[in-house]
């Protein structure tokens, strides 16, 4: 009986397989162990390990290309808008220089008498050094502000003193560059 048992597990292919697998993963688990840390694999887990790896490295490609062509495209667009506001920027300044020159405001001269040379020469200076140092969107304001004061030879006095005053509080110009302004 017993001999009739063994001859039908010798001869059952599944018998064979199943103990061909354990063996397998016997050898593999030592040549892991003994050998460098890495298991063996067979050519199809290499294959599918190499195809993994590439299409991994492909997805990684592409996103950063699609970054890529984001930052471009966001860089333009800030080019593009700085671009716009240096132009806008001569404009807010005639348009500055306009109010400061206009009878009532009269760069800043006393009411009644005619501005000397030295003091439009100062005023245009110094709204030249405040246009320079600010930002093109902080001129297009300080413009808006001014117009918004009126023909008020203080309340534009005023604008101009407190813009003044902030870009020396920021660091970007030097009190002594301001003397009109204050």
């Amino acid at each position: 009986m017993r001999e009739l048992v063994d001859t039908v597990l010798a001869n059952d292919p599944r018998i064979k397989r199943i103990r061909a697998e354990e063996k397998a993963a016997r050898d593999a688990k030592k040549t892991k162990a003994a050998g460098n840390g890495k298991p063996v694999l067979s050519a199809k887990e290499k294959k599918e390990a190499e195809e993994k790896a590439a299409a991994e490295k492909k997805a990684a490609d592409e996103a950063a290309k699609k970054q890529e062509a984001e930052d471009k495209v966001v860089r333009e667009a800030n080019k593009k808008a700085k671009e716009a506001a240096k132009k806008n920027l001569k404009k807010f300044k005639k348009a500055l220089s306009t109010v400061l020159s206009s009878p009532s405001v009269n760069y800043f001269a006393a009411a009644g008498s005619a501005a000397p040379a030295a003091q439009i020469e100062a005023v245009l200076g110094e709204l030249d050094t405040l246009a320079a140092a600010a930002e093109p969107e902080d001129v297009k304001a300080l413009k808006e502000q001014v117009e918004a004061a009126g023909e008020d030879q203080a309340k534009v006095k005023a604008v101009f003193a407190t813009a003044a005053g902030k870009l020396v509080a920021d660091g970007k110009v030097e009190d002594a560059k301001f003397v009109q302004f204050k």
